[in-house]
């Protein structure tokens, strides 16, 4: 009994620290939406890069935020994304400064 509240310790310690402070957020402007339905195509393209957690992708203001895997994923990754796609899209800090 001692030896699984143990590993039960263990499990619940690593799983509380997976992920902590791991995950970064980009905001990229894509070129070339012309319409609410290019949005999504684009949000599966972002979606499908492995470490990305999560994209919402913001037709009005021809942007997209990505939160991604820091280490795992480089923002660069997430533009080669969006122009598979046939969109341009370029990297902008959490603030909205372009990098």
């Amino acid at each position: 009994m001692r030896r699984i509240a143990s590993v039960l310790v263990v499990f619940l310690l690593l799983a509380s620290t997976a992920g902590a402070g791991g995950f970064k957020k980009a905001v990229l402007k894509i070129e070339g939406l012309t319409c609410s339905l290019c949005a999504p195509a684009v949000k599966v393209a972002l979606e499908g890069v492995p470490g990305v957690k999560r994209a919402e992708v913001i037709y009005e203001r021809k942007e997209a935020v990505v939160e991604y895997e820091e280490g795992r994923v480089d923002p660069a990754d997430l533009v080669r994304a969006v122009e598979r796609t046939g969109f341009r899209a370029t990297v902008e800090g959490d603030d909205g400064r372009k990098r």
